[in-house]
């Protein structure tokens, strides 16, 4: 068996196992006579392919052995344990019988296609993701909300209690409208993104999927992410969106304000909590920000702002719009970004809460 090919198998599957060992076969890569897969009790990846394997053998363990092999090793299962020969070496490994696996690969075959998973839309996701809840009291503000805009966009939605992110994405959909809704935990968002990303060219005609309380990425013709949905009415982020937009006037973002939420956030590394402030005055932006490592100021043009009350954010919520982000909009509780991804078609909506004087 060629290790390099063993290991790319293994290091796919391998992001989704779990990292306590409460339930032991949780931590263990699972092999049937056709699939290798990992599953956390919320996500697996699933890749196909033959092993002569069945059963299920720590995964950490098996790819730090496996990454120290020659190019050639062979695997055989005996009894209650995986043996791995190396040249002239042999290793053992103690295993779990598949009585004991609690995932079923083949049990996910009823989804439907939702859509196209293009390198947008994946990007989209990415960014999303990147603004959720990983846990919170209210399971609906969690992960990614994704639900219909109307016939030919599908809109993400996410939010960390203090950002929220808007996403609208062009799509063609292949299923009937009612069944769009859903949320996707910020762990199956990240394991779909990274594992797109690890497969690079393979991820061509790349298909997002919906079943009966489940999501599937067919990413490649032998590589899938199952996940869990969220069990939870998704929240109604449109409103809270305007809510907080109110009174907002756009106008053109100046790429000065992400240089200057930049240099904020270096200064307040070291500090308990970063904050950047911003009083708008007329035609400009007085930006501030003291820190343990120092302090700064910048006046910045800003056409169309008008003189308001100073508030302030966190600057690395602001810095990380900087490569969409075109307009600015001060609303009565938010400051608020928009701007578009990649394709025009392709529009974000970015708002973080301001945290007042």
């Amino acid at each position: 068996m060629e290790t390099a090919s063993l290991i790319r198998i293994l290091k796919l599957a391998s992001p989704a196992l779990h990292v306590r060992d409460f339930v032991p076969v949780l931590t263990h890569l699972c092999f049937t006579p056709s699939h290798v897969f990992a599953f956390n009790d919320k996500t697996a990846v699933v890749v196909e392919h033959e092993t002569g394997l069945h059963c299920a053998v720590p995964g950490k363990v098996l790819l730090d052995i496996i990454g120290g092999c020659s190019a050639e090793i062979a695997l055989e299962q005996k009894d209650a344990e995986v043996v791995i020969k190396d040249k002239g070496s042999t290793v053992r490994l103690p295993i779990l019988q598949p009585e004991t696996f609690v995932f079923d690969p083949e049990q996910f075959n009823d989804a439907v296609l939702l859509c196209t998973l293009t390198p947008e839309i994946v990007t989209a996701l990415e960014l999303a993701a990147g603004t959720s809840n990983e846990e919170s009291i209210r399971a609906n503000l969690t992960g990614v909300t994704f639900t219909p805009a109307d016939d030919e966009y599908l809109c993400l939605y996410s939010t960390n209690n203090v950002t929220c992110t808007s996403i609208l994405v062009p799509v063609k959909f292949k299923t009937k409208k009612g069944g769009h809704t859903g949320i996707l935990s910020k762990d199956a968002c990240e394991l779909i993104t990274k594992t797109y990303r690890d497969l690079g060219d393979e991820c061509k005609g790349a298909q997002l999927l919906l079943g009966d309380g489940y999501a599937v990425a067919v990413l490649s013709p032998t590589v899938r992410v199952i996940a869990k949905l969220i069990v939870a009415e998704p929240a109604d982020f449109d409103k809270i969106m305007d809510e907080n937009s109110e009174g907002a006037e756009w106008t053109e973002c100046p790429e000065a304000l992400f240089e200057a939420a930049k240099r904020a956030a270096i200064l307040t590394a070291t500090d308990p909590e970063k904050v950047l402030s911003l009083e708008p005055q007329s035609g400009f932006l007085l930006v501030r920000a003291k820190g343990r490592l120092g302090e700064m100021e910048t006046k910045i043009k800003a056409k169309g702002i008008v003189e308001g009350a100073q508030f302030s954010i966190d600057p690395d919520m602001l810095a990380r719009a900087q490569p969409w982000a075109a307009e600015i909009g001060l609303g009565g509780r938010a400051l608020l970004l928009r701007g578009a991804l990649g394709d025009a078609d392709m529009s974000i909506e970015y708002m973080i809460a301001r945290r007042g004087g």
